[in-house]
């Protein structure tokens, strides 16, 4: 079990400031781009996301994974 809470609590909290943060920031920049470009830019960014995932953290990817 988990002896001392604080660390849990503590990366709890970063990870929801971060969160929060993410979507405050989507927020402003649809308010200046078109919906169809804020779609486009969020999909983009899921392919980056993943593709950073695949080389820094060295994840497997199946053939089926990659098509």
């Amino acid at each position: 079990g988990i002896t001392d809470p604080t660390p849990v609590l503590c990366n709890a909290l970063l990870a929801g400031l971060c969160f929060h943060t993410y979507q405050q920031v989507s927020y402003m920049i649809l308010s200046r781009v078109s919906p169809v470009t804020h779609s486009i830019g969020n999909c983009v960014k899921r392919v980056i996301v993943i593709a950073a995932s695949v080389v820094f953290f060295k994840n497997p990817v199946s053939m089926q994974n990659a098509l």
